[in-house]
């Protein structure tokens, strides 16, 4: 019974090391970058969105769902670089998707907005964040090296 289970962990972390592998087959990572924020009054807190620029490498619709970063997770955004209209992404377009940390201070009505649940990542991150995707009715995961730290924005 022990030699079953084992064999079944295995070939379970073996399936999700595979789909971070195939992974690279969906879309290249171009440029991954991360602008730390301040929102210029009090109530609006502060922040870093984390952009991840895509090119899709396969005809299937891929869907970007979530992101890892460091101990951080929320759900991600998607803005197409290729269609301003809403279409679906295909083959050879380019897109942005997008993960935004809010700390609001204490007192902020933004601070009543609830956060996606943390949920710890399904495979181990292996540089600075791990994307979640779907194809089809598969979920997928891809491993974002390195993020380049941009200028602090101060909006007004």
């Amino acid at each position: 019974m022990k030699k079953i289970k084992y064999t079944a962990v295995v070939l379970f972390i073996s399936y999700l090391t595979t789909d971070t592998i195939d992974a690279q087959k969906y879309f290249k990572v171009i440029d991954a970058t991360s602008t730390s924020w301040s929102g210029g009054v009090a109530q609006s807190g502060t922040g870093i969105t984390y952009n991840v620029k895509i090119v899709l490498l396969t005809k299937q619709k891929v869907t970007f769902n979530e992101m890892w970063v460091g101990k951080g997770y929320g759900l991600t955004e998607t803005r197409s670089i290729s269609y301003s209209d809403g279409r679906i992404l295909t083959k050879g377009d380019t897109a942005i998707v997008t993960y935004t940390v809010h700390h609001y201070p204490v007192g902020s009505p933004m601070e009543k907005i609830p956060a996606p649940a943390y949920k710890d990542p399904p495979i181990p991150i292996e540089g600075e964040a791990l994307l979640g995707f779907t194809i089809g009715k598969s979920n997928r995961y891809r491993s974002v090296e390195k993020f380049t730290p941009l200028t602090t924005k101060k909006y007004m």
